[in-house]
């Protein structure tokens, strides 16, 4: 071709076909796409040659059958340097299902995972088996964490509100997250049948393993909506779900004020069809790419888990006795955050409180009393209000009380003509029309970024001497920590670290300071790349980069990198509060894993890039960058409190299980390569062991 300088090859056509026109001239060969000349150099082979070769390109062949039948011509060469130009199209079908065949593949292996791992859970298995034998405080506490899943439904469904990749799958989404606002004000009433309210709850935090599948879902349905469709059907109760629980709330003999709401929360979904939302999903996508479809599988076994986990924790915490609502205050009683969250709860069924709360008209507004009406002009807008003769007085003590200000009673109580609805729609009126002001504009129930930053380190430290082991730490103390334990530390912490850009990245999109967005890229053009050097210390203890790329992480790992990201996306108070959790120093914690390492015979290539990575954080400031951050801020209020707060719980129980997970599942062995998590569809291919 008659062009000096190349654009990037894409990727060439499996099954190449001519997108442009053949141009035979004395001067040679031309290709014509849409007027533009294409002018072949033909290499050595004379025009007519070369345009046999042209013809062969018809889409009946694959690369292969064409280098065969060129007779000499450099095929790959012509097809890259056609594709560069896109003068060819792919004949060859995308590697891709349609929704519905998709849809069965992935059922397929959904049904596996139930029936070898959710209906065996120790959970379903005691209400089914013998309910009359599960503690009435375990029901409860189905019911408290299943409050807390549904009013965080909103998380984790509306991100998918916007996708774009099938208009009816979004329709159908839309409709479903319509029927499904309100569904925890139901398991409420229940839960107000046994003593708890809403204030209770919302000072509340949910077991570690509920909030682990919430955040999991909100991050898949914000960067895998296809995933999260498959989850669908499992959660909406398809097969065994809340149903089941009623069931057994009735062989129990529970109570039917606690049992007849739960009832018919399950009701709405049987009734409305959600255990089938999945179904109608796929069936209105054009097809899914076999990459994508293999994506989807293997993250089923992850939710699967992490649902499975969700179960397991309820009977496990709230079978002890005692009362085992986790009130926030409970984890730090002697700091003083708790306190300034207050009061935050609000009934959405009932009325609104009127606003504004005492009326006042703007300054600069002109009152004109007339005969007949009274005139109010304000700039270049104003209005009319006709008044009878005989309610002139009292027109004019409204006015006046609206000069001063004054609240919505009082101001009926001086116009009893008018009547509370009268003066109502006329307060309605003039606001409307931007006349009114409140003579009482409250007050800011909050501190500054700076102070509620203070408080909650301070609850942080009291909560984690009672939340945190420090199992890890310990057992490299006592010299217990294995080879494969060690090993699998640093797995689950490249895990973390690989995922750390992209969970922080989303915090970028929320409206700030430029100071705060010049912080917030600095330290993220910091931590890209980190991963790297992590990959190189499990590169030198066998661990080779392609394999480290597949592996699946542990629940425990996921549920806290999916925790950060679904607080940057959508708390970035809680992000930027509690951000220094993962940047803090841990000198203590290092010296005692090299100390530890050194005494397996694990090569410096291992554990010194770890203690590398640790230094960098400390030499970025990195452990303060929340101080930072909370300091741009001049306010927080209660609620904001609250949520941060219940955050903290969450990510300080999420490290310590983390923590304990890799000792239990790496074990006391030195090889850790049986403990590691490989993909189904790695397992199949490979015959690598089995997770």
């Amino acid at each position: 071709m008659s062009v000096d300088t190349f654009p990037p090859h894409p990727a060439a056509p499996r099954r190449p076909r001519l997108a442009a026109r053949i141009v035979e001239a004395a001067d040679g060969i031309a290709l014509d796409r849409g007027g533009t000349r294409f002018h072949l150099e033909a290499g050595g082979v004379d025009a007519p040659a070369l345009g046999r070769v042209l013809r062969m390109i018809d889409g009946g062949r694959d690369a292969e059958a064409l280098e065969r039948e060129a007779g000499g011509a450099d095929m790959p060469r012509l097809i890259r340097d056609l594709a560069a130009f896109d003068l060819v199209d792919e004949a060859a079908p995308p590697a891709a299902r349609s929704g519905r065949a998709a849809l069965f593949a992935i059922e397929d292996r959904t049904n596996r995972l139930l029936f070898t791992r959710l209906y065996r859970n120790r959970f379903w298995r005691a209400m089914l088996d013998d309910p009359h034998a599960v503690p009435e405080r375990v029901f409860h506490g189905m019911a408290i964490e299943n409050y807390h899943f549904l009013f965080r439904e909103s998380w984790f469904d509306s991100p998918v509100l916007a996708w774009t990749g099938s208009t009816p799958a979004r329709v159908a989404m839309n409709r479903f997250y319509g029927e499904e606002v309100g569904h925890d004000e139901l398991i409420l009433k229940a839960l107000e049948a046994v003593g708890l309210d809403r204030e209770i709850l919302a000072r509340t935090v949910p077991l570690p393993e509920t909030m682990a599948l919430a955040n999991a879902l909100s991050h898949w349905a914000r960067t895998d909506p296809i995933l999260f469709f498959a989850t669908l059907g499992v959660l909406e109760g398809r097969d065994i779900d809340v149903d089941s629980f009623v069931r057994a709330a009735e062989r129990r003999g529970m109570d039917e004020a606690f049992i007849g709401p739960i009832r018919a929360h399950a009701g709405i979904n049987m009734n409305g069809g959600h255990g089938l939302l999945t179904r109608e999903l796929f069936d209105a996508l054009d097809g899914i790419g076999e990459d994508e479809l293999g994506r989807v599988i293997d993250g089923l076994d992850l939710f699967v888990e992490l649902y499975d986990d969700f179960y397991s924790a309820i009977l496990d915490h709230y079978a002890v006795p005692g009362d085992r609502v986790r009130r926030v205050e409970g984890f730090a009683p002697d700091t003083g955050l708790p306190a300034i969250a207050g009061n935050v709860t609000t009934d959405p069924s009932a009325p609104e409180a009127a606003v504004p709360r005492r009326p006042k008209l703007r300054d600069g507004v002109g009152v004109a009393i007339e005969p007949a009406s009274i005139r109010l002009d304000y700039g270049d807008q104003g209005c009319a209000i006709d008044i009878l003769p005989e309610g002139l007085d009292e027109a004019r003590r409204l006015m006046a009380a609206l000069a001063a200000g004054a609240p919505r009673a009082q101001l009926a109580a001086v116009a009893p003509g008018f009547g509370a609805a009268g003066v109502g729609e006329i307060l309605q009126a003039l606001d409307g029309l931007g006349l009114l002001e409140d003579a009482d504009p409250g007050i800011a129930h909050g501190v500054s970024g700076a102070q509620a930053m203070r408080e909650l380190r301070r609850f942080v430290a009291a909560a984690e001497a009672r939340i945190c082991t420090g199992a890890l730490g310990r057992a490299f103390a006592e010299g217990s920590a294995s080879r494969a334990q060690l090993i699998g530390y640093a797995i689950e912490y490249h895990q973390v670290v690989r995922m750390g850009p992209r969970a922080v990245a989303p915090a970028l999109g929320h409206a700030g300071s430029p100071a705060r967005t010049r912080l917030l890229e600095g330290f993220l053009a910091e931590e890209v790349g980190h991963d790297r050097t992590l990959a190189d210390a499990l590169a030198a203890v066998g661990i080779d980069e392609d394999l480290l790329d597949r592996l699946v992480p542990l629940p425990e790992t996921f549920a806290l990198t999916s925790t950060l990201a679904v607080l940057a996306a959508q708390d970035p108070v809680s992000f930027e509060a509690l951000l220094f959790l993962f940047e803090r120093p841990a000198q203590r914690f290092h010296d005692l894993l090299v100390d530890r390492a050194r005494a397996l015979d694990l090569p410096e290539g291992f554990w010194s890039p770890l203690v590398w990575h640790a230094g960098l954080n400390d030499e970025g400031a990195h452990g303060d960058i929340s101080s930072r951050l909370m300091g741009l801020r001049d306010f927080v209020g209660r609620e904001q409190t609250l949520v941060t707060l219940k955050a903290a719980v969450t990510l300080l129980e999420a490290f310590d299980r983390l923590e304990r997970r890799i000792l239990s599942h790496y074990g006391p062995g030195a090889d850790p390569i049986p403990a590691l998590r490989l993909p189904l569809s790695m397992i199949a291919t490979r015959g690598e062991p089995a997770r």
